[in-house]
């Protein structure tokens, strides 16, 4: 009787160099079934140098974390800008029902920051669902009763991440930093490393806007000074808060209302997006840093641009020709800035809900990455 053959191991004769340039390019979740196929792929995609590969490629092509609630459970979906559905993660399923969305940095080594209940936060890589928590600090006497203002960033220079927090019931603001093994393994109690920033107090950040958005090492909020609208920053290299004034076509205003501004970050600058007075137009106008902190007008007024697109529209990225791929609450589509035209054709992203019952609230460019 005839032996039966059995099945060849792809695994035995390929050499690693077209293994790993088959691998590189697939997704992280992918990636992680992949690592019990075998224990030589096992060690080659554990390996440092091959993450840091699948990261470069990854780079090319950033996915969307979208951050949403179906009948009342939050959700974080990953989607292609194609709106393909690549992941699904039920945060309900681990204990965070209540849960709030931090702007988060976009890049290398980006990961994810949650409120969660106003008492801790949720720092996660959610292409490996590999996170930690951090509970509110302890003191002797008085515990904070909650998350007041918070906001999340990245020092490159130190490969830390750091929560910048305003605590109700509490003066000053406090920081806390992290490494990327924080996350990664366990690292003991996190929560001692609190640490009070002197003289932050006098330092006050809008009620409308509790979250604040990073932008190139620094953190902003926005806020006034001696009734004057301006915003409120805070260096992560220099640990320091310090202010900035708005322009003076918009300081001017006499209502102000929140909901006339909105702070971006796009392509790693700071961007404010302003409402005229009675008007639908929006003018765009980017912060220059490096210690001048002057503000330069942008070449574009989007004219009806609220009244097109609705109370749900948010930017999403700035590409090198100067187009803006905005989100629309239920679709995206790219924005010709000077011609003031509206075009899907090849750049298009139709239907990016991923279930119609969802209700987006908040999203972020992701980079899927296996560190």
């Amino acid at each position: 009787m005839p032996m039966k053959k059995k099945p060849t191991n792809i695994c035995c004769f390929l050499p690693d160099e077209i293994v790993e340039n088959i691998l590189h390019r697939l997704p992280t979740k992918t990636l992680l079934k992949y690592k019990i196929v075998c224990k030589r792929w096992k060690s080659l995609i554990s390996s440092t140098s091959f993450k840091r590969l699948h990261e470069n490629k990854s780079l090319e092509n950033p996915v969307l974390i979208l951050f949403s609630r179906q009948e009342g459970k939050p959700f974080l979906t990953t989607v292609d800008l194609s709106g393909a559905v690549l992941d699904r993660w039920d945060l309900a399923s681990i204990g965070l029902q209540n849960s709030a969305f931090l702007p988060s940095p976009f890049g290398s080594d980006n990961l994810l920051c949650l409120v969660v209940d106003m008492q801790r936060f949720f720092v996660c890589n959610p292409s490996t669902r590999r996170a930690c928590q951090i509970c509110l600090p302890k003191a002797s006497m008085h515990c904070p009763s909650g998350i007041s203002k918070a906001s999340f960033g990245y020092v490159p220079d130190r490969n830390q991440y750091v929560i910048v927090a305003k605590f109700k019931g509490r003066r000053n603001w406090r920081m806390i930093t992290l490494s990327r093994d924080d996350v990664v393994v366990s690292a003991g109690n996190i929560d001692e490393r609190w640490k009070i920033i002197k003289d932050s107090a006098r330092y006050r950040v809008a009620d409308g806007s509790p979250w604040g958005v990073f932008a190139d090492g620094i953190l902003y909020w926005t806020g006034d000074a001696d009734d004057r609208r301006c915003l409120t920053c805070f260096d992560l290299w220099e640990e320091k808060f310090f202010v900035v004034l708005l322009p003076d076509e918009i300081v001017m205003i006499q209502e102000y209302q929140d909901d006339d501004q909105w702070l971006v970050e796009l392509n790693g600058d700071l961007h404010l997006m302003y409402k005229k007075e009675g008007q639908q137009d929006i003018e765009l106008w980017k912060l220059d840093g490096a210690g001048d902190w002057g503000w330069s007008k942008q070449d574009m007024c989007v004219a009806g641009f609220r009244a097109r697109f609705g109370a749900h529209f948010r930017p999403v990225m700035m590409d090198e020709k100067g187009e803006m791929l905005v989100y629309n609450g239920g679709f995206m589509e790219w924005y010709k800035l000077k011609h003031e035209v509206f075009r899907m054709g090849g750049k298009g992203y139709k239907n990016i809900h991923c279930h119609a019952e969802d209700v987006i609230l908040d999203f972020k460019l992701h980079i899927d990455t296996l560190l």
